[in-house]
């Protein structure tokens, strides 16, 4: 992408992400800024977190992967450069963007659901796209009220507007 970057990750300690984060927004800024005589941030904003339901990592890994296509960046999503795609869907073990194979034995299972045009509805392009923009999380019911009681907050997508006035 050229102004973004998706990413899926799996922090293993409880500060992980955080120190990843500040370092990489650290070490990019201090490398532009020096290759580019120039100062500042480079980022508008700070990055955004979004807890995912184990069991749709497929749909956001699907999601980030064809993100460079629905972009035209590329005619297919395994030609992307910076993507995992190019492991997920040609076995190209070359690839050093994977740390957590979330595919793992069903190489074909994955393939099979990232090219199944109906699997790609925008259903879930939308629900993934909501989730950002409103900085929630993803996943099943059960999940969302589990975290939900986890931070004592309300966590899932909401329509737009005010909510109807109850009689």
């Amino acid at each position: 992408m050229t102004n973004h970057i998706h990413m899926l990750l799996y922090p293993q300690e409880r500060d992980a992400l955080i120190t990843v984060m500040k370092g990489v927004a650290q070490y990019y800024a201090q490398y532009v800024n020096h290759k580019y005589k120039r100062s500042g941030k480079l980022w508008e904003n700070r990055y955004k977190l979004h807890i995912v339901d184990p069991e749709y990592e497929w749909v956001v890994a699907r999601y980030i992967e064809n993100n460079p296509l629905r972009a035209k960046i590329v005619k297919k999503a395994e030609n992307y450069d910076f993507s995992s795609a190019r492991l997920h869907l040609l076995n190209d073990s070359a690839s050093e963007i994977i740390t957590k194979d979330i595919i793992q034995t069903k190489k074909k299972e994955y393939r099979d659901f990232f090219y199944d045009l109906e699997a790609i509805d925008k259903k879930h392009i939308a629900q993934v796209a909501d989730v950002v923009q409103q900085e929630k999380v993803l996943g099943s019911e059960e999940f969302i009220k589990w975290v939900e009681g986890k931070f004592n907050a309300c966590l899932r997508i909401r329509g737009r507007g005010r909510p109807a006035k109850k009689k």
